[in-house]
């Protein structure tokens, strides 16, 4: 229904037959676990007023290849979008982007706007496709955060003031440093 402005924790949790979902307009969050395991899902369209995909929303949605987000999301919880066939992702400027939120996505190898993400958790990007991150905005950068993915470069800025434990590890990084203006 339209009029709907919130949903359960795992509503529609391992309903392994659930193609495709529209969401209301007036949904401001995708809760915890709400498509969780729902392995035929292919097309979500989510609201333009969405502010937040809660933790494991997507997770294990096998067939789920793309995924458009809004432009007012502004937190991607932890392990979100784990496990799923995405391609490509669009980030708002200032998101916080939750531990292993893209984890396993093992055919992402775009993410637009990563660059003017604030914070990047622990395992966000493990075992991706990706093979560049440009990070001139963040300020933090989780645990094992692109580990076992495609990374060859790495470029930075000025904001970052943490960096996790091993955030490369079995990365192929041929360039890695800080965004230099010429």
């Amino acid at each position: 229904p339209e009029e709907l402005t919130g949903m359960g924790t795992g509503v529609f949790k391992d309903c392994t037959s659930l193609k495709y979902i529209r969401l209301p307009d007036k949904l401001q969050q995708v809760e915890n676990r709400t498509f969780m395991g729902c392995s035929a899902l292919e097309t979500v369209d989510l609201p333009a007023g969405l502010l937040k995909v809660g933790e494991d929303a997507f997770n294990g949605c096998s067939s789920l290849a793309r995924i458009d987000l809004p432009g007012n999301v502004r937190e991607i919880g932890a392990y979100a979008f784990a496990g799923t066939k995405i391609t490509a992702a669009t980030l708002k400027t200032g998101i916080e982007i939750g531990d292993g939120a893209f984890a396993y996505c093992a055919k992402l190898n775009k993410v637009e706007n990563l660059e003017n993400a604030k914070v990047i958790g622990a395992n966000a990007f493990n075992g991706t496709a990706l093979e560049e991150v440009i990070l001139t905005n963040v300020t933090s950068i989780g645990d094992f955060a692109f580990a076992d993915s495609k990374v060859g470069k790495v470029t930075f800025g000025d904001k970052l003031n943490k960096l996790g434990e091993n955030p490369f590890a079995n990365c192929a990084i041929a360039t890695f440093g800080k965004e230099v203006s010429v």
